[in-house]
């Protein structure tokens, strides 16, 4: 009773004078049944209640007066005051309201008022029909006004009669516009029969498309409204602290970067949308025990409670009115959902250019063919035979240097360049993103380093994506303790490192790579905090490397993963190992993703297929965990140097139209410890920067093992065209673990289509390539993403040595693609163009190829030194021409190609030096291998 006089002394006369006549008026209503229901109404507090209509009113008491008795009379209409007695039913339903239907009480504010969290960008309203989506509204608005506000109230100790509401715009697209009726029918009960129930309407993580519609209602909002309503930068964080406390911030609110995410939890509360947080939890208890204490315990199934709806009041017509009617307006258009999230660049004055330059070289080439068998041989009658024969071989050299030629214009004949738009894909998407497994495969904890692996795996646990949606797996094919070790100790240092990058912006993640770039000196106390743990980090990985021996404690803290191993294991001999390190889809964790170790099961009596065969296990065993729509494969030496690698990939798989057709996205293999001259010719400048972009035009470039995102229902054996099959994306928590090792064990293959038409293909070592092109036979294409900020850097060989024996894998490998089943010109043939075939053959004949290279050079050196003349005099005839031009013209463009593509002059020399010393050693040791 004090608190509502003290209540009308602050008010003006006109107000108080206004409360006490509508409270005249009401006290005059005879109607039992809608006194009961005001009773319900103000809750012992009816001049708050009073004065709220009348604010609704501008203080026009007839108006109030009238406003109250339409409220009184819908809820008798309408049963409201026995609504929360009315549980949905059955729970699958409820959910599956709640998914859909984002809203929740985060906490309250530093004056005491409830805060009210409201995902409008991500609640779709595709659950369920619209009476159940009404009927679950108006129960959350009754228990407001029933439970939680007098609750406050006493806490208090005086009236808390109204909210505080945070609304998260994130994820919300033009389609959202086609909800605007429900929404309509939702604002419009709150506006006539709960009015000034919020205090002030706080809107946080605006997309574009929200800035658009907002220009276009605000002017017909009243002025009362406006000023409700406070739209805050990003998050808006640090606003929303100066009126509630960090535990009460909705958890869209507590992240640096925006965004809401359906089940994203913080380190002091849950998720207030999903229904394990206190509130919903209350909420569904309350309405249960009312409805037995109602005797209402059996409500009618799938019945919803059909409320009538309000008409909408003047202003709300107009707004509805005016969205319809603006949907096809310019500021909508741009973030319309089929604008593209990336376009495709032809650059067509310079491909019409090099294919009138390509065409005269074709020209010539002939014309030498020509020459061969045409010309007459200059020799004396003591060496003719052996003088025709080396003319014979010539020939057959050229002809097969001229085929080789034409073979490689494939990748310069269509070049495509792919430019992505992120910010079209926030705008979009929000942090609504499908679930992205990235696996990293690692075999040997000598030749890998532990450290080397964890910073590849830091790098990748701290992308620019959201932690609730991101899992990284490492796959040790070595079964080594080093490593499991080095991934527990990175799993405790992820927690300070990932939010520090995503706080601070940090490029490159790889902490090694970052703080080499500090070195000179650290800018802010919390990068020196971060150096200094990362530094004993490393020092306790690198001390248990070089002594191979896991420390005591660490067995201890660990114990879990460390008691998977018994005393007889070995690299090639041991069972699966398996340990979830951090369960980033719990509770429990922030913004750490989930972590997880896998060694799958080795026996001397199984082949275990290399890394295609711990691909698959990956697969396999991810998708009994987190079974990411999408999978990211990296070798443990390639980091991320781009925290927005994956959504540069997601803008082309996400893509509405063109999207659709790609199967994988390409990033090329970048190397850091090169010099500017780069000696032995490591970084394949050339390779990425040209040849990638021209397979792209003609399909898709290759599958490089490593660099790549992946659907995964398509490398799984999906064919293009057939129905996408909608996957359980987040399993339950996983207690029955052997069950998930079975599908690591060595038996588990057997006859099955894993390794020939599911998952990474077996039967040759270039599995990535056949891989790629298996399933560009099954109707897919590829894309390649090249950007300016590199997005994996790794390390190249530093010795010729080292550069000759990749170049001999890679060669080989290749080489037996080519003579295999899998072979491009006969598995491909009507499958895929003759482009692609042509641009898959240019690797394949890298090892044939060297034949004729080696026989060339050694033949033009002993005729040169004996006097054999092999081509036509200079100026001596027109024969000249065609090896003049040929020589000039190829090595002009080859250089011009290589500047283009960012190299030197030193380094172009570099190239033609290394590519003989590969063409005469490494391909021909390959070649000779294959012949035997």
């Amino acid at each position: 009773m004090m608190s509502e006089i003290s209540l009308e002394r602050k008010m003006g006369t006109a107000s108080e004078e206004a409360v006490k006549q509508l409270r005249t008026l009401m006290e005059d209503v005879d109607d039992e049944s809608l006194r009961e229901s005001y009773r319900n109404i103000h809750q012992g507090y009816p001049t708050e209640t009073l004065l709220r209509f009348l604010k609704a009113r501008d203080y026009n008491v007839h108006k109030s007066h009238q406003m109250l008795l339409d409220c009184l009379q819908w809820r008798t209409q309408n049963e409201i005051d026995n609504i929360l007695n009315k549980p949905i039913v059955p729970v699958e339903l409820y959910r599956g309201i709640r998914d859909s239907q984002l809203v929740g009480l985060s906490g309250y504010s530093k004056e005491g008022l409830p805060v009210i969290a409201i995902g409008v960008g991500l609640s779709t309203y595709d659950k369920a029909s619209v009476h159940y989506y009404i009927q679950s509204h108006i129960q959350m608005n009754e228990y407001r006004d029933r439970v939680v506000l007098p609750s406050a109230t006493k806490k208090q100790g005086r009236p808390i009669c109204t909210c505080l509401k945070v609304l998260d715009m994130s994820g919300l697209k033009l389609s959202a516009l086609s909800q605007i009726k429900l929404m309509t029918a939702i604002t419009t009960i709150d506006d006539l029969n709960y009015p000034e129930k919020t205090e002030t309407y706080y809107i946080v993580n605006v997309p574009y498309i929200f800035s658009a519609c907002w220009k276009t209602i605000k002017p017909l909002l009243q002025e009362r409204t406006k000023k409700k309503i406070q739209v805050l930068k990003g998050c808006g964080k640090d606003e929303l602290l100066k009126v509630m406390d960090y535990e009460s911030l909705p958890h869209f609110c507590r992240r640096e970067g925006s965004g809401s995410g359906r089940h994203i939890s913080n380190g002091t509360t849950d998720n207030c949308f999903s229904l394990d947080h206190s509130f919903h939890k209350e909420l569904y208890d309350y309405v249960h025990q009312q409805a037995l204490v109602k005797g209402s315990s059996a409500p009618i199934r799938h019945g919803s409670v059909h409320v009538r709806f309000p008409e909408p009041d003047t202003e709300g017509t107009k707004i509805f009115d005016t969205l319809e009617s603006e949907k096809g307006d310019d500021r909508f258009r741009a973030v319309h959902e089929d604008e593209p999230l990336f376009i495709t660049g032809r650059r067509t004055g310079r491909v019409i250019a090099y294919r009138v330059f390509s065409a005269s070289v074709f020209f010539c080439i002939c014309w030498i063919w020509l020459y061969r068998v045409t010309a007459p041989v200059e020799v004396d009658e003591n060496r003719t035979g052996l003088v025709r024969f080396v003319w014979l071989v010539m020939l057959v050299t050229e002809i097969w240097f001229g085929l080789y030629w034409i073979v490689m214009q494939s990748p310069r004949w269509n070049p495509v360049w792919r430019f992505t738009f992120t910010d079209r894909l926030s705008r979009r998407y929000g942090d609504d993103l499908p679930r992205l497994d990235v696996f990293v495969c690692t075999a040997d904890p000598v030749i890998e380093p532990p450290l080397m692996v964890v910073n590849t795996v830091l790098s990748v646990a701290a992308l620019d994506y959201p932690p609730e949606k991101l899992a990284v797996y490492l796959s040790d094919d070595g079964g080594s303790e080093l490593t499991f070790y080095a991934l527990a100790e990175a799993a405790e240092f992820a927690k300070v490192w990932v939010p520090y990058c995503k706080r601070f912006n940090v490029e490159p993640r790889s902490p090694a790579a970052y703080l080499t770039c500090k070195a000179s000196g650290f800018d802010s106390a919390e990068t020196e905090e971060v150096a200094r743990l990362y530094k004993e980090m490393a020092a306790r990985i690198e001390t248990a490397a070089r002594l191979g021996i896991i420390p005591d404690e660490a067995r201890l803290k660990y114990g879990d993963g460390f008691s998977q191993w018994d005393s007889h294991a070995t690299r090639r001999n041991h069972g699966t190992i398996l340990q979830i390190l951090v369960d980033g889809r719990k509770g429990n964790t922030v913004t750490v993703p989930t972590l997880v170790y896998l060694s799958r099961e080795k026996r001397p009596e199984h082949h275990h297929h290399f890394k295609a065969g711990s691909m698959n296990a990956l697969i396999r065993v991810s998708s009994k965990i987190t079974c990411g729509r999408i999978i990211l494969n990296l070798d443990c030496d390639m980091y991320s140097n781009n925290s927005k690698s994956a959504r540069d990939a997601l803008c082309i798989l996400l893509d509405e139209k063109e999207g659709k057709k790609i199967a994988f996205v390409q990033f090329p293999q970048c190397f850091e410890n090169l010099t500017k001259n780069d000696l032995y010719a490591s970084m394949m400048r050339v390779g990425y920067d040209v040849e990638f972009n021209g397979l792209d035009g003609n399909g898709g470039p290759l599958y490089i093992g490593t660099g790549c995102f992946h659907r995964r229902d398509v490398i799984c054996g999906r064919k293009y065209g057939e129905v996408e099959v909608e996957e359980e994306e987040e399993s339950e928590y996983i207690s029955e673990t052997e069950m998930i090792k079975a599908l690591a064990s060595c038996t588990y293959e057997e006859n099955s289509q894993w390794g020939k038409e599911m998952g990474v293909k077996y039967g040759c070592p270039a599995e990535d390539v056949i891989t790629g092109l298996g399933i560009k036979c099954r109707g897919w294409k590829s894309a390649y993403l090249n950007p300016k900020k590199k997005a994996f850097v790794g390390v190249a060989p530093t010795n010729l040595h080292q550069m000759l024996v990749q170049q001999r894998r890679w060669s080989e490998g290749n080489f037996q693609v080519l003579l295999s089943v899998y072979s491009p010109v006969w598995y491909g043939q009507g499958k895929i163009g003759l482009g692609l075939i042509l641009g898959y053959c240019c690797y394949c004949l890298w090892a044939p190829s060297s034949v004729p290279v080696l026989i060339y050079s050694v033949l033009t050196s002993l005729c040169l030194l004996k006097g054999i003349p092999l081509f036509p005099k200079v100026w001596s005839s027109w024969w000249f021409i065609p090896f003049g031009y040929v020589t000039v013209a190829a090595n002009a463009y080859s250089l011009v190609e290589f500047l283009w593509c960012g190299g030197t002059l030193r380094g172009w020399w570099n190239e033609q030096r290394t590519w003989l010393y590969r063409r005469t050693s490494s391909f021909i040791e390959d070649a000779s291998d294959r012949d035997s």
